[in-house]
Order: structure tokens, then sequence, then C-alpha cells
């Protein structure tokens, strides 16, 4: 099949999804996802793991996202990530977060920021928390810019540089929910 064919049945099949007709969107997914296009497994790990158009399915969309981010799709490691956080396998989330936050996934460096702050875990780092999160207002996540401002805030010393961090603080809140009002999906607010 020619690369513009896969496309124009991608792009088909999303609409499909985005439409509600999971069975229509599935059977195109598996099959460009069989030829190895890592958009459709991308696409495909999603309706599993959401459960659209069949069952819950958080291992087959582990599978899935990880064959689409061995294919060297960003958003499919940050998704991996996510599941993996979400299931509390922290070491494998800051893995799959490092492969897209490497690729310039704004949102992977947030969340990598978000496991070396905890300090409830032996991973914890507070030169690496910063360090991403610094990576990741770099790369205009909403909710990085807010916590580096809050974190200035407190480690302020003079009147003028807490104003100033206050200051940073609420533009990047007002930003974040500018953001947000546009695309909830923007990674920038992931």
């Amino acid at each position: 099949m020619k690369q513009d064919e896969k496309n124009s049945r991608l792009l088909k099949a999303h609409a499909d999804l985005l439409a509600g007709r999971y069975d229509a969107a599935r059977a195109v997914f598996e099959e460009l996802g069989a030829l190895g296009d890592d958009r459709a497994l991308l696409y495909l790990g999603s309706m599993h793991e959401r459960g659209l158009g069949g069952p819950v399915d958080e291992v087959r969309a582990a599978a899935l996202f990880k064959k689409s981010c061995d294919g060297g799709n960003s958003t499919s490691c940050f998704f991996l990530g996510m599941l993996q956080y979400r299931n509390r396998d922290l070491a494998a989330a800051l893995e799959s977060y490092c492969l897209a936050a490497a690729a310039g996934h704004p949102a992977a460096a947030y969340w990598i920021a978000q496991i070396y702050g905890d300090t409830s875990h032996a991973i914890a780092d507070n030169v690496e928390e910063m360090r991403y999160l610094e990576i990741a207002d770099r790369g205009g996540h909403a909710f990085a810019a807010r916590d580096l401002a809050k974190k200035r805030m407190h480690a302020s010393g003079s009147i003028m540089s807490k104003l100033l961090a206050r200051a940073q603080y609420i533009n990047a809140i007002i930003k974040g929910i500018m953001i947000i009002a546009r695309d909830a999906d923007d990674p920038r607010v992931q």
C-alpha cells in the first residue's frame, strides 16, 4: 500500500473514531497497524485504553503503545508512560517518558519532573525535578511554568523577586486556562 493511500485511510479512520464509528475505525487501524504504521497503533492503543468499540484492555493498549513507541512515535511513548504511571510502575514510566521527552514532548518532561519531585519514593531527585521542569517550560508546558514560578516564589529572598515570581505564576495559570479552553488535549496541558 502506498503512503498516500495509508495517510488517506488513516485520516478517514480518525474521522470515524471522532464520530463514534468505532468498528470502522478499529478495522482500519488494525489493518494499518499490522503494516507497522505507528500512528494507527497509537490510535488503536488509545481505543483499547479507553474502551472505545470494545472493553477496556490496558494490557493490549500498553503493547500497542510500546510497538508504536519502538517505531519512533513520541506520543505513543508518552501514552505508554501515562499508563505505566497510572499503574504505579514508576521505573517503566520514567523510561517511556524519557523517550518522549528526548523527542521534544513537553508533557513527558513535565511528568518526569513530577516523578522526580515525589519524595514518597526512592526515585526522588530535586535537581532532576528542576531540570525537567525547565525543559517542559521551554517546550511551552503551562503547568511546568506554573510550578517553576511557585518554586521561585518560595525560594525568593527579596520582595521584588517574590513579586516577579508571583506575576509569572499568575501568567502561567492564565496561559494554562487559555490553552485548555482552546484544546484540552494540547500536550502543553497534559
